[in-house]
Order: C-alpha cells, then structure tokens, then sequence
C-alpha cells in the first residue's frame, strides 16, 4: 500500500521551499543592491528561520524569536 499523503505532504514542503528561497533570493538582491532597512533584515530572518524549520530544524523558529525579542513564551528569556 503507497503512502499517498506522506508523498502529498513532502511534495508541498518542497513546493514551499523552493517558494520561500525565491522570496529569500528577492530579499537578498535588495540588500545587495544597498536597502538596508530593519524591516527588511527582520524578513530575511523570518523567512531563513522558517526556511530552516521546514527543512527539520523546529528549533529555528524559536531561536529567531527570542533573538528578535517577539518570543511569547512564559520562561522569560527574551
């Protein structure tokens, strides 16, 4: 019996990677064009964390939030 979600499921990760390293590629060529704005760096690490999240490393997600000071978890290490 074939797996067809699993297949389904890794086929829309991928899908979803290739679109978020288009949109990091865009972000990336205005910054080496010479915007440097806080809301642009801000969208490069949202989307490198989630970029990294999506390829298993969960961890990224929270280790950008506490960096950027916008983690709403309750240890208060932020």
């Amino acid at each position: 019996m074939e797996d067809t979600s699993g297949r389904e499921s890794a086929r829309e990760r991928a899908a979803e990677v290739r679109a978020l390293t288009r949109r990091l590629e865009a972000l990336y060529a205005l910054q080496y064009a010479g915007q440097r704005t806080a809301r642009l760096a801000a969208q490069v690490a949202q989307l490198e964390a989630l970029l990294a999240a999506l390829q298993g490393f969960p961890g990224a997600m929270a280790d950008a939030a506490r960096r950027n000071g916008t983690c709403t978890c309750t240890c208060r290490h932020g």
